[in-house]
C-alpha cells in the first residue's frame, strides 16, 4: 500500500470522528439548553402569574374601599333627606309651612 493513502485514510478517520464528536456535543449542548428553558418557563409563569392575582388584589381592595364610600355617602344622603322630609312632615302636622314651600308655588299656574 502506499504510504500517501495510509496517512489519507488516517486523516479521514479522525476528521470523521472529529466531525461526529463535536456534532454530539453541540447537540448535548442544545439539548440541555432546551431542558434548562423547559424547567425554568413553570417558574416564570408562576411568577408572572402571582404578580397577576397581586395586582388583582390591589384592585380589589381599591374597589371594596371606593363602594364603601359610595355606601357611606349614600347612607348620608339618605339620612339628610330623611330628615329634610321629617321637618316637613312636622311643619305640615302642626300647620306650620316652611316658607320656603310658600314662596315657590309649586304647581300653581301662572295665569
Amino acid at each position: 500500500m502506499d504510504p500517501n493513502v495510509a496517512v489519507i485514510a488516517q486523516t479521514a478517520i479522525l476528521a470523521g470522528m472529529t466531525t461526529i464528536i463535536v456534532t454530539t456535543i453541540i447537540g448535548v449542548k442544545a439539548w440541555l439548553r432546551v431542558e434548562m428553558a423547559k424547567s425554568e418557563a413553570p417558574k416564570r409563569a408562576g411568577q408572572e402569574t402571582l404578580a397577576a392575582v397581586e395586582g388583582l388584589r390591589k384592585e380589589v381592595a381599591e374597589l371594596r374601599d371606593l363602594t364603601t364610600r359610595y355606601d357611606l355617602s349614600f347612607d348620608t344622603a339618605l339620612q339628610r333627606l330623611e330628615s329634610r322630609v321629617g321637618q316637613l312632615e312636622i311643619g305640615r302636622v302642626s300647620g306650620h309651612e316652611s316658607p320656603s314651600l310658600q314662596s315657590v308655588g309649586v304647581g300653581k299656574g301662572t295665569d
